[in-house]
């Protein structure tokens, strides 16, 4: 079995795969921050809930590009709310999916903030290895200094 990122059309390894008999090439998507919002309101909706857009933009890039980390940490989220029918907060958030990325953002924002340049750099790379979106880091990063604007 071959594994790849992404190929483009004119890429010699999936040309070979497209056209050998014992090998396919099969495209597969990352979905991006508004894909993902739209399955985490698809979701929540099923479940008959509903969430503040600012909660939904945080959970979505914490889990962007990983479809299963998405669905456990929306059941997670689903639990979590019960019969309550409240809109789901970004404190709802924080408190049942911290572990979707958002923790790993805080550390980043906070380690920026103290200067502490080694502990940063380590958070930016551990985000960076769970595959949270480069977008997400620097809203993120640019929420925090808005605070102190």
């Amino acid at each position: 079995m071959l594994e790849a990122g992404e190929l483009g059309p004119k890429s010699s390894l999936r040309a070979l795969c497209e056209k050998a008999a014992n090998a396919a090439a099969v495209p597969c998507y990352v979905e991006d921050e508004r894909d993902m919002g739209r399955l985490i309101r698809e979701t929540l909706q099923g479940a008959g809930l509903t969430a503040e857009p600012d909660a939904v933009t945080a959970l979505a890039s914490a889990i962007t590009g990983n479809r299963a980390k998405a669905r456990s940490e929306l059941e997670k989220l689903i639990t979590y709310k019960g019969p309550q029918k409240s809109p789901i907060t970004l404190d709802d958030i924080m408190a049942t999916c911290a572990d979707a990325g958002a923790q790993g953002l805080d550390d980043l924002v906070y380690a920026v903030a103290n200067r502490d340049s080694g502990r940063a750099f380590k958070s930016f790379e551990t985000l960076q290895q769970e595959g949270v979106a480069l977008i997400a880091i620097l809203r993120a990063l640019q929420n925090h200094s808005g605070n102190y604007i």
